[in-house]
């Protein structure tokens, strides 16, 4: 079940937090550290018993048309 307090955060709060998160540990071995620890508990505690975070799975056909909309040389030619 998701947390209450991440739960109620506005969208973009939540990409700023996982953004901020990711940057941290990308920069800083303290940080990283924390945060393998923090990953180490929660797998302890059961949080990622049936949960895949990157599963395998085939392509849709929607997100293939939006990785071929996203080609630089496709993406360039799109007025924005």
């Amino acid at each position: 079940m998701i947390h209450e307090k991440y739960n109620s955060l506005p969208l973009k709060d939540k990409w700023i937090f996982t953004g901020e998160l990711l940057h941290a540990v990308m920069h800083k071995e303290q940080y990283f550290l924390i945060a393998m620890s923090v990953i180490e508990s929660a797998k302890k505690e059961g949080l990622f018993d049936n949960i895949e975070i990157m599963p395998e799975r085939e392509k849709s056909p929607l997100l293939m048309e939006l990785g071929e909309a996203l080609k630089p040389e496709v993406f360039n030619d799109v007025n924005l």
